[in-house]
């Protein structure tokens, strides 16, 4: 059994007591300490862990590689919806990337004439793209809802 002084007042006091029996103030627990100094530490790994994507000098996020693939992928289409309600499009998609790209997911989203959001058709096109090449495809996206007024579609995903 060790001493030291108590928190409070100073006086010698035992290490295993629980309060100084001259002043009455209750004495912190080693074990509380490192238990709390641990729980510290976590704290700080998750915060530093979980901090935000690095950024640009202007405080915007900088892109992944993902997302500067997709976007140097160019999607030129025309649309038409048929009698049976199928959604054609015919697209022209250019792959200004240093790399080839396949397997391209194209989304497209149809709006009525409210600008109310009907649905989101997607289709895959599953062929290689070579780098700085542009190809002609012509796919139906699935069925568009009768009101479909408008359309706006887009590369989502590629594989490289």
């Amino acid at each position: 059994m060790g001493l030291k002084k108590c928190e409070e007042c100073g006086a010698q006091i035992s290490t295993s007591t629980d309060k100084c029996p001259q002043c009455g103030k209750a004495q912190t627990k080693r074990s509380t300490l490192v238990i709390g100094g641990l729980f510290a530490v976590a704290i700080a790994a998750v915060v530093l862990v979980d901090r935000e994507p690095a950024t640009t000098g202007g405080g915007e996020r900088e892109p992944s590689a993902a997302q500067v693939t997709r976007e140097n992928v160019d999607l030129d289409y025309s649309w038409a919806r048929d009698s049976d309600g199928a959604l054609h499009v015919e697209m022209t998609i250019e792959n200004a990337n240093d790399f080839s790209v396949r397997d391209l997911l194209i989304a497209c989203t149809t709006y009525a004439a409210s600008n109310a959001r009907l649905d989101r058709l997607e289709y895959t096109i599953h062929e290689v793209l070579p780098a700085g090449h542009a190809a002609e495809y012509t796919g139906v996206m699935g069925v568009a809802d009768r009101q479909t007024e408008r359309t706006s579609c887009r590369v989502v995903d590629v594989r490289t």
